[in-house]
Parts: C-alpha cells; structure tokens; sequence
C-alpha cells in the first residue's frame, strides 16, 4: 500500500501500528462504550494507546475530513 500511495498519490505512508483481533473489541460495541473506556488493559486498548502516542510524538495532525481542523494535535496526550 505503501508503495501505490507513493507512486500514485506522492504520499509517503508510515506505518503506526495495528490493532490485533481482540474479543473486547465487540463486547465494547454491545456495551456501546470505546474499548479503552470499557477495557483499558486490553490489548486493542493498548494498541490505540500506543498508535496515539506515535501520532503524538511524530507531531502527526489528524483532521477531519469534516473539518479543516486537526481532531489530533502534539499537546494532546492520554494518561
């Protein structure tokens, strides 16, 4: 993928990680919560936490496609 983005699109693509299969993922859902709120210690929850601090670190803004404004910015952290 990344190499289509770059050669089609002249977008560069970095991988930030990935969220494993994870049973808390759908038991969230039915709970109608985030995995993080519902299951912190998860490891989907440990995986999002983890791709959010990379964004964060990279200083990687993320905007909406709503919106002209970033939804993430490098202040932003979660503890």
């Amino acid at each position: 993928m990344s190499q289509a983005a770059n050669r089609y699109l002249a977008v560069p693509l970095t991988s930030l990680g990935s969220i494993p299969s994870d049973e808390h993922l759908s038991r969230a859902a039915q709970l109608r919560r985030s995995v993080i709120e519902a299951f912190p210690m998860a490891g989907a929850s440990v995986a999002f936490r983890e791709i959010a601090t990379r964004l964060v670190d990279n200083h990687i803004n993320v905007t909406s496609p709503f919106s002209d404004q970033a939804v993430i910015s490098p202040k932003w952290r979660y503890n």
